[in-house]
């Protein structure tokens, strides 16, 4: 999953509010995409200056574990899903298929241990293999970037490459 800054406020705020469960998982989002219905996107409406769309097809689940004590562990997401990003000036698709997993630091900051295709545009740059990112989510910073893998872009370009192919 490509964790766009706009999704660390979200999972850093699921993280503390999860309910306190021991050990079973808790399945917080189970959801399908059946690439029928097409929306604007806020953040990259604003990240680009002009408004882009997205259609999505595919699914993504979201569990939660907890330690023995109850207390939140991690976040794991499962894409796997194609995307269209579209503007009134191109249009282009991606794939984003892997596992994700989002851990509170002792320090405040946020771990993200992807594998997977984060990024894929056929016939263009991929973003595929292990990347581990420590993120502020209060400030929406990423902190440090590790790779294993082919990264054509980094998680800080992605979102700037999807401009330029939208744009004018």
């Amino acid at each position: 999953m490509r964790p766009s800054r706009a999704l660390l406020p979200a999972l850093a705020a699921l993280a503390l509010a999860a309910p306190a469960q021991a050990a079973k998982p808790l399945v917080e989002e189970n959801v399908r995409f059946d690439g029928s219905v097409t929306e604007l996107d806020p953040f990259f409406t604003e990240a680009c200056g002009f408004d882009v769309f997205i259609t999505t097809k595919g699914h993504f689940t979201g569990k939660v574990y907890f330690d023995n004590a109850g207390n939140f562990k991690r976040f794991v997401g499962h894409p796997s899903m194609a995307h269209i990003f579209s503007s009134e000036f191109g249009s282009f698709e991606t794939a984003d298929r892997g596992v994700d997993k989002f851990t509170d630091n002792p320090d405040g900051t946020l771990r993200i241990q992807g594998t997977g295709i984060h990024f894929k545009e056929q016939g263009g740059p991929r973003a595929t293999g292990l990347w581990i990112l420590t993120v502020d989510p209060v400030a929406e910073e990423l902190l440090d970037a590790e790779y294993h893998g082919r990264f054509d872009l980094e998680v800080d370009e992605i979102d700037a490459y999807i401009c330029s192919r939208l744009g004018p």
